[in-house]
């Protein structure tokens, strides 16, 4: 599994071009999906703690790296591109990230 940045958020574009746009028969889908996508972005956030720590910066009771954050936000900015009709996500996972990253 390759986990820079890039290839984060083209793994999150390909299960908007698989899916399309989220809506209430594929809301759980997206959100599994989605899911492994945030495992992935914290996976990258805290090696990039660890390489570079005296950059890290602290977010409540979590250290997170300037790179983590910025993918955070970019996450958030493609899940907000395409909101769908779903009920709950993406906000859900967006209201999270944001409160997690100090976005």
């Amino acid at each position: 599994m390759d986990l820079n940045a890039t290839q984060i958020l083209n793994r999150l574009q390909q299960i908007y071009q698989i899916m399309e746009s989220p809506d209430d028969t594929n809301e759980l889908e997206f959100s599994y999906q989605v899911g492994k996508i945030i495992s992935q972005l914290e996976i990258y956030d805290q090696v990039w703690v660890a390489r570079d720590l005296g950059n890290a910066v602290r977010i409540k009771e979590h250290l997170h790296s300037k790179n983590g954050i910025e993918l955070a936000g970019k996450i958030v900015s493609v899940l907000l591109e395409d909101e769908g009709c779903a009920e709950r996500f993406p906000y859900d996972v967006v209201d999270k990230l944001k409160m997690e990253f100090g976005i």
